[in-house]
């Protein structure tokens, strides 16, 4: 096993080579806002996205390039052992003051029900659930967080998928249905218990250096 284990999801975009956005996609792709005079104050709030009419032949090609990666990144089922690294690299981030007994029930039965696609266990994933947990999160915030991911994902895929096919139906394409589920052999579990017995030593240890 690699000295670090961030190695297993250090591409920073992809399981399976997320195509990265050109300016002009991003830009085609954001959420519109408007000026919002509140009983706190002036603040911004998101308004309706509407796909760009007659988009160009090069921004349908790129959009087209990112909705195939997007749905092969919503479509293919996380293994545990891939699902275990990344519990374990957020581990190392936010675990805080956990006994090695704790970090060890944490991982393993996160591990086992966690059913997402493994385009949602990514570095910049990782960066996010690091920003925004403290503390080791319960199942309940984890999901939370993951599913509000997978939201984002689903209505880039939806966007990108009506840009590609020339703006005419106003962006209204429906996201692909992910499948999230994938058996667990003997071989993923013994794999992500091994890992999990090695985040443990390495999580105790660093709360203990604190």
């Amino acid at each position: 096993m690699p000295d670090n284990h961030l190695t297993a999801i250090a591409t920073p975009n992809a399981v399976a080579g997320l195509a990265q956005c050109s300016p002009n996609l991003a830009k085609a792709l954001e959420t519109p806002t408007e000026g919002y005079q509140g009983p706190d104050g002036f603040s911004l709030r998101p308004t309706t996205w509407k796909c760009p009419s007659n988009p160009s032949a090069e921004l349908r090609r790129e959009a087209n390039e990112r909705a195939a990666s997007l749905s092969v990144n919503l479509r293919t089922p996380a293994t545990a052992n891939h699902c275990a690294r990344w519990l374990a690299s957020l581990g190392n981030l936010v675990a805080g003051q956990m006994s090695a007994q704790d970090v060890r029930d944490k991982l393993t039965a996160y591990a086992g029900n966690l059913d997402y696609p493994a385009g949602l266990y990514t570095q910049d994933s990782l960066k996010a659930a690091g920003k925004r947990f403290k503390w080791f999160p319960s199942f309940a915030e984890l999901t939370e967080f993951l599913d509000a991911r997978k939201a984002d994902m689903e209505a880039e895929l939806s966007r990108c998928r009506a840009i590609a096919r020339g703006g005419n139906d106003g962006g209204s394409a429906p996201a692909a249905p992910a499948n999230h589920r994938t058996e667990r052999t003997p071989e993923d579990w013994e794999w992500a218990h091994k890992l999990v017995a090695d985040a443990t030593q390495r999580i105790t240890a660093a709360a203990q250096g604190r």
